[in-house]
């Protein structure tokens, strides 16, 4: 048990406790774990190489994306255009507090739904840091507010594709899944917003935090309501694919009318502006409409919707230009996909340039727009190599000479052989921590769910809630995800702080958890 805990107990000890830089800590978590696999799983030799082949391939489709973020990031603050959003953001409301909601978790939702996979944070960050936030603040209130959202994101993915090795998966059951994930995280849905404020608050240098909650918790209650209701509704009128998607904007629209009617907004306004200068200062000083400015904003959304959900220019960008790895070295279970022109670092990439070009931008801020992002990317790389290479070891670990299922099957197997009734608590923390390991809701449940629907069954426990379980605890956990953290502080231009960012996510996580387990509980009760 304890070789199998090993990719899990690593980085916890070595990033959070030891404080290492992931780009120590994570080669020598993949290294221990790459000689436990050998030495006492007794994996096959071609499958550990195989998944180091892997591992650094999917790093490197990360660092696409990462590249494509910042190097759109670059082009939004030499035109200008970020100027124009912050400008905008201050005449609408100036309060952090309230920006915090609007971007932190409106946003960052909006984004998961259409594109998932890190691309959120990676888009969210520098626009918060653009707005005052502290880098560090903005990491981690990106990744929290990347949460809730996660069930549904890249249009459904974490269900559709997390679920469908579960017996007698089909689209009614799916969208049974979708109605119960609405209920059992109906109550962390609506306090998202004032979780999120909360966190604000209490990384702020300032007093009075408590006070400055209770003042906006009305308005935070009533947007977080106002989300978690139209999940509910839209779980039984469109199912899982665009969930997030529509919740997002209704409530992103309604949020912006409360704001501009001043509907439960504070009166005074908090604000605690960074003092770090911008790195990139605009070249174009001219003055855009706001509506302008957040175009490409708008053509990231539209292309990567157009992308997933309309079959034809789906079949179109997967198979134009493909540098997916499938069947590594003859295994068929160990594949990396990388369709090109389907990576939200692509899109980021083309609309940055058309914002450039659109912005009439000098061609030699072009070279700078490239270097700066391949700077940046190439120091990520160096913690997601290692990162997703233990991943993967720790993934296939089933192709052994023994015969031992991979390690996270072997955890969930043993934790279910002991856990009884406690099921309804190990659940969603098995979630958790495979979704922190892997930083993939999708991953986790996919490699979960199986165990997830044997354990409900043996132990006489709804199959529908243990596997809605799954999901939301994969959503805590993505919040601490270490390629997650890893690409949001690059984001940030900030890189060694994942102890920081961990230890901080560490309590959002832990409510989340808390609150979606009293959920369950309750539910089973008055089910009962």
């Amino acid at each position: 048990m304890l070789v199998a805990l090993s990719a899990i107990v690593l980085p916890l000890l070595l990033l959070v406790i030891l404080r290492l830089p992931a780009r120590v800590g994570m080669p020598i978590a993949a290294i221990i774990v790459g000689l436990l696999s050998f030495w006492f799983w007794k994996m096959d030799a071609m499958a550990m190489l195989a998944s180091v082949i892997q591992g650094a391939h999917r790093a490197v489709t990360i660092g696409w994306i990462l590249f494509g973020a910042l190097f759109f990031l670059y082009a939004m603050q030499a035109s200008g255009f970020l100027q124009t959003i912050r400008s905008g953001f201050s005449k609408a409301s100036p309060d952090m507090r309230v920006q915090t909601v609007l971007i932190a978790f409106l946003f960052v939702s909006l984004i998961e739904g259409v594109a998932g996979f890190g691309t959120p944070a990676a888009i969210a960050v520098p626009l918060l840091i653009a707005l005052g936030f502290r880098p560090l603040v903005a990491v981690i209130l990106a990744l929290t507010g990347d949460s809730v959202a996660v069930s549904f994101g890249a249009i459904g993915t974490p269900i559709f594709v997390g679920l469908e090795n579960v017996p007698g998966a089909s689209t009614a059951f799916f969208s049974q899944i979708a109605k119960s994930l609405t209920i059992l995280d109906f109550a962390v849905a609506a306090l998202m917003p004032t979780i999120l404020v909360g966190l604000l608050l209490m990384l702020s240098k300032r007093q009075g935090q408590l006070t400055r909650l209770r003042e906006i918790a009305p308005w935070t209650v009533f947007i977080g309501l106002t989300y978690a209701l139209t999940t509910f509704a839209l779980a039984r009128l469109v199912g899982p694919a665009f969930i997030s998607i529509i919740a997002s904007i209704i409530t992103l629209a309604i949020a912006m009318l409360t704001v501009k009617k001043r509907f439960l907004i504070p009166m005074r306004t908090w604000s605690e502006v960074s003092t770090r200068p911008s790195e990139i200062k605009p070249v174009r000083s001219k003055e855009y409409s706001l509506l302008y400015a957040w175009a490409p904003y708008i053509v990231i959304v539209a292309l990567l919707v157009l992308q997933r959900t309309i079959p034809a220019v789906a079949a179109w960008s997967s198979s134009l230009l493909d540098l997916s790895l499938r069947n590594v070295l003859g295994f068929e279970t160990i594949n990396s996909l990388w369709p090109i022109l389907m990576s939200p670092g692509t899109i980021l990439l083309i609309v940055g340039i058309l914002t450039l070009i659109g912005a009439s931008v000098h061609h030699e801020h072009y070279r700078k727009a490239v270097a700066h992002p391949l700077k940046s990317t190439a120091i990520a790389l160096s913690a997601l190599v290692p990162t997703l290479i233990m991943i993967q070891l720790f993934a296939n670990s089933g192709i052994n000479s023994l015969n031992l299922p991979a390690m996270p099957a072997y955890i969930a197997a043993v934790l279910a052989a002991n856990a009884g009734f406690l099921w309804v608590v190990l659940s969603p923390a098995l979630g958790a921590l495979t979704a922190f390991i892997t930083g993939s809701s999708t991953i986790s449940t996919l490699t979960m769910s199986p165990i997830q629907y044997s354990a409900a069954l043996d132990l006489g426990l709804p199959v529908t809630q243990v596997l809605s379980q799954q999901i939301s605890g994969a959503n805590a956990g993505n919040m601490i995800a270490i390629h997650n953290v890893v690409a949001a502080l690059t984001a940030a231009k900030l890189h060694h702080q994942e102890w920081r960012v961990i230890r901080v996510a560490l309590i959002p996580m832990a409510i989340y958890l808390t609150l979606s387990i009293i959920s369950a509980i309750a539910i089973a009760y008055f089910l009962a």
